[in-house]
């Protein structure tokens, strides 16, 4: 066999599902495996059925008031009910049940959108085709309401698709694939498994990465296989991980982009036709998805990540919100900080407010303001065991908090004079946990990278547990807010703010 069949043999043998590239043996079929998408899918089919017919229907009777109105003879309430049904085809055109649409990020809702847009143009070329005489407001307003209708629906069916799986159901059996030193962080990808729907079920290590491609397997003059002799090394590796797939009967594989395209494109190849699905983790860390788009470069793609926005008319946004929001907050608030005010005067002696240096933007310091929460001379009293990692003090039963003081932190009360704060520029309505010189000092290139905004606050380590969480963890969630900071990231953390003060979790 002349090296060229040689080569093209072990090509064909990789192809194959359920083989391994670079053996000469076979594990056998993997089989098929049904994903957790094959039984939601039918779901997100009848959403979308409703949300069309309602949309539809809702615009024209409202246009026509309840009366009869025809088109060509036809009831325009028919028309509608025919033009919903047709909805669903029309998002399955635009991908819309697609796997690696459906169920997490934002394209599940950009291919709805598309959809709208093709809506309208069949629409408009159906009424030139027909010379039909349709109500323009109708034409518009129908395809605008049922994309609003279904991706209203679309986002009711995602938290319901969450409280499924905090059930253990609709769940991913994921293995993951890379070095002893890199099976940790794949692990905290998987973490969140009631959002992102993936489970660890198995894993495998892996040795050095190996760079040579599968189709690169000519080696030097006379010879056959990559020229660092790395075949047998990429068919033992993929060998080891279709066993343990079948082992874990996992449907999806994460792989670390570290391992080499060699290794990663034998296991596409190995895995064509079972049905699983291969992910591959960048190691990007904190920069999420939004910053991230793939280009290609000589055909091969590429990642490109796009800047964190620390600056432009999105911040400057940003700082009229701060500034006018807390403006008016005190101004509605003003009762309620009368009130408190008047509590916390009678909690015993001492101010009523507290006032502690902390850092900020640029790590210039600035005076923090709360309601204070503890009897007069705390800062000297011995605090007793910390039940939090790290710089900070926290305690659950602290006895140098006042009576008072318990209820102002279950619910928040305290940081309302932080809104002083926000109204002269030392802090955001949003933003990092303010850090205290201490923690500045002990970890500078931790911190320092936060210190590139305006301390919020509120924030993601607020909504994400406060108190509950490790120091590490509040750090990690600080750095995700800064490298991808955003106005819609603001809102959606101001909308959960609300209930995670009303829930009152991690507040002591």
């Amino acid at each position: 066999m002349t090296p060229t069949t040689q080569a093209l043999a072990r090509h064909r043998q990789a192809a194959v599902p359920g083989r391994l590239a670079g053996s000469t043996g076979s594990t056998g079929s993997l089989g098929r495996v049904s994903h957790w998408w094959v039984r939601w899918i039918p779901t997100l089919v009848v959403v979308d059925l409703l949300a069309g017919v309602l949309g539809a229907l809702s615009v024209v009777l409202a246009r026509y008031d309840f009366h009869r109105a025809l088109l060509g003879g036809v009831d325009y309430r028919l028309l509608a009910v025919l033009v919903g049904l047709a909805w669903c085809l029309v998002v399955a055109v635009a991908g819309g049940y697609e796997p690696r649409a459906v169920g997490h990020g934002t394209e599940e809702y950009r291919r709805v959108l598309g959809a709208g847009v093709w809506l309208v143009a069949l629409l408009s070329v159906a009424t030139v085709a027909l010379k039909a005489d349709a109500a323009r407001s109708v034409l518009v307003l129908a395809p605008v309401t049922m994309v609003v209708t279904t991706l209203t629906g679309r986002w009711l069916a995602r938290r319901g698709l969450r409280r499924i799986r905090a059930r253990g159901a609709l769940l991913s059996r994921v293995v993951l694939v890379g070095s002893a030193a890199e099976l940790p962080a794949l692990r905290r990808v998987c973490a969140r498994p009631r959002t992102d729907g993936l489970v660890v079920v198995g894993s495998c290590t892996t040795g050095p990465a190996d760079t040579t491609g599968p189709a690169d397997m000519t080696g030097p003059a006379g010879t056959t296989g990559p020229a660092d002799g790395s075949d047998g090394v990429v068919g033992e590796l993929t060998s080891s991980v279709l066993a343990e797939v079948a082992r874990a009967e996992a449907d999806t594989l994460l792989v670390s982009a570290t391992l080499g395209a060699g290794r990663w494109q034998a296991l596409s190849w190995a895995l064509e036709g079972s049905g699983r699905t291969l992910l591959v983790a960048p190691g990007l860390g904190s920069v999420a998805t939004p910053r991230v788009t793939m280009r290609p470069v000589d055909g091969t793609p590429v990642l490109q990540v796009a800047e964190p926005c620390l600056s432009g008319p999105q911040r400057v946004v940003k700082t009229v919100v701060d500034r006018v929001g807390a403006a008016l907050l005190l101004v509605v608030l003003a009762p309620v900080l009368l009130v408190v005010a008047v509590a916390v005067r009678h909690s015993g002696p001492g101010a009523v407010l507290y006032r502690q240096q902390r850092v900020g933007l640029g790590g210039r310091s600035f005076t923090i303001w709360k309601f204070r929460t503890m009897v007069e001379g705390a800062d000297v009293q011995e605090p007793g065991v910390n039940d939090v990692e790290g710089p900070l003090f926290k305690r659950r039963a602290d006895p140098r908090v006042t009576r008072a003081g318990r209820v102002l932190r279950r619910w928040s009360l305290d940081e309302l004079p932080q809104l002083v704060n926000v109204l002269t520029g030392s802090m955001s309505l949003v933003g990092p946990r303010p850090y205290l010189p201490v923690e500045v000092v002990e970890s500078p290139l931790v911190v320092g990278r936060r210190l590139l905004v305006r301390p919020g606050m509120t924030g993601i380590w607020q909504v994400s547990g406060r108190c509950d969480l490790g120091y590490a963890e509040s750090l990690r969630l600080d750095l995700a807010y800064v490298e991808n900071w955003s106005l819609a990231l603001d809102a959606a953390i101001l909308l959960r703010t609300v209930g995670a003060v009303l829930s009152r979790r991690g507040a002591y």
